[in-house]
């Protein structure tokens, strides 16, 4: 299993992984640096951020284009909780947009 770390830089947030060759020598391992997909920081942004479960589900259908409509549907919501939940998550990031919220995650 490899291991992962994130980290923000000035041209986006990357992902570094690291593991074991099978079959090498002892010590050598493969080192993998990468822009980090959206889908594996939402989770770490969460838990730094103290998101809630409801919080990042709305967050990954708003990753996937939808609008606050299309997700109050499709999560059995009213379209009001979903506002307060993407208010909720801008004041624990201290972003003031949907737009600034998706770009803190690419």
């Amino acid at each position: 299993m490899p291991a992962i770390t994130r980290a923000p830089t000035p041209l986006g947030w990357f992902s570094l992984q690291a593991q074991l060759l099978d079959g090498a020598m002892a010590g050598d391992v493969v080192v993998t640096l990468q822009p980090a997909p959206a889908t594996e920081l939402l989770p770490a942004l969460a838990q730094w951020y103290g998101i809630s479960a409801r919080e990042r589900t709305v967050i990954e259908e708003a990753l996937q284009g939808q609008a606050a409509k299309q997700i109050a549907r499709r999560l059995d919501l009213s379209p009001h909780t979903v506002n307060d939940h993407f208010k909720a998550v801008y004041r624990k990031t201290g972003v003031t947009s949907r737009e600034e919220l998706i770009a803190c995650l690419f």
